[in-house]
């Protein structure tokens, strides 16, 4: 099972912390799962030039804190 277009919109509550919380949340819920059938998470944009956006990359190409977040989840699993 995949999960696909995961995200959450920089401009939604919270801003780009909350953004980055959910990426947190999300893959949270997947690593206890990743051996019994989920196997992929699918996250929506990694860069759209948008200021209001899925996407973990700002329009001028510095990192919101969901891709430096994201980014060290993978180092480390």
């Amino acid at each position: 099972m995949w999960l696909t277009e995961a995200g959450y919109n920089s401009c939604y509550a919270g801003g780009e912390n909350t953004q980055s919380s959910a990426y947190n949340t999300i893959l949270q819920a997947f690593e206890p799962r990743r051996n019994s059938g989920w196997t992929s998470v699918f996250f929506y944009h990694l860069y759209d030039g948008q200021n209001c956006s899925y996407s973990v990359i700002r329009p001028d190409w510095t990192n919101r804190p969901a891709y430096d977040f994201y980014h060290s989840w993978i180092q480390s699993n």
